[in-house]
């Protein structure tokens, strides 16, 4: 009997996704980020607390800096386990102004020549090339799918980590006119699969397939601000190189902060 229910405990728990988010959360630590699991946002369509399989996050104090007092990386993530393929259809852009970059939080509206504003007031385009950044020779998802769908993880899963990921920048939004120097927040909505992903493009007459390990994927409409959120989809096989890039990210921009402002 006891064979029986360990069994049935261990088909529920390789089935929940709960060990990729063991294993995403030992991979963080290792990079040097401090972690949360199971971390609280409230739901505002919902009307109801929740949860974000992981909170992570970097903060470094910039001491000589007389308009920014620190630098705040989070990740919010959510790990995704599936036999059903992810499908991401992806459109070639030329104008790089005409679409999302990523979600930036700059927390204290102020012209700086060494940066460019666009969009909206809280995002910012940093001058310097790397994979957070759009490039015209990228592709991102514009629609993403899941194969024999049933229950869409996808949907739920970009749901959630752009819900969370507002309800930590609003949170710290009502703390900045309190502090005499502002923060200067850097937000990546994530999501980390265990499955097969493929990406499709139609050139002229066929459709071009590819499995991947990584892509952006452009999604929008779920917050009351109705923004455009540009999640990474990572998948778990790649997620340690991709942490590798981060960190050079991390340190790329904590160096601009440090020496342009």
């Amino acid at each position: 009997m006891n064979e029986d229910i360990i069994e049935n405990i261990r088909k529920y728990v390789e089935e929940s996704g709960i060990p990729l988010e063991i294993d995403t959360s030992s991979k963080l630590k290792e990079y040097g980020w401090e972690i949360r699991n199971q971390s609280y946002y409230f739901d505002e369509d919902l009307m109801k607390p929740r949860t974000v399989d992981i909170h992570a996050a970097k903060l470094e104090l910039l001491k000589n800096n007389t308009l920014i007092d620190r630098f705040l990386t989070t990740l919010i993530i959510e790990c995704k386990t599936s036999d059903k393929p992810w499908l991401f259809y992806t459109e070639k852009y030329e104008d790089e102004e005409d679409h999302l970059v990523g979600y930036i939080s700059w927390l204290k509206t102020i012209k700086m020549p060494s940066y460019i504003h666009l969009f909206k007031k809280h995002e910012l385009y940093i001058g310097n090339f790397s994979h957070y950044f759009w490039h015209k020779n990228e592709r991102i998802s514009v629609i993403g799918d899941v194969m024999h769908k049933g229950k869409d993880m996808l949907y739920e899963a970009a749901c959630q980590v752009t819900k969370a990921l507002n309800y930590d920048r609003n949170k710290l939004l009502e703390l900045a006119p309190k502090m005499s120097l502002k923060p200067y927040a850097i937000f990546y909505p994530i999501i980390v699969f265990s499955g097969k992903m493929f990406e499709i493009r139609k050139e002229r007459a066929e459709l071009d397939i590819e499995e991947i390990k990584y892509i952006s994927y452009n999604f929008s409409g779920v917050v009351k601000e109705k923004e455009s959120f540009l999640i990474e989809i990572v998948h778990e096989d790649y997620f340690d190189e991709y942490l590798s890039v981060l960190n050079r990210e991390y340190s790329s921009t904590l160096k601009q902060l440090e020496t342009k402002l």
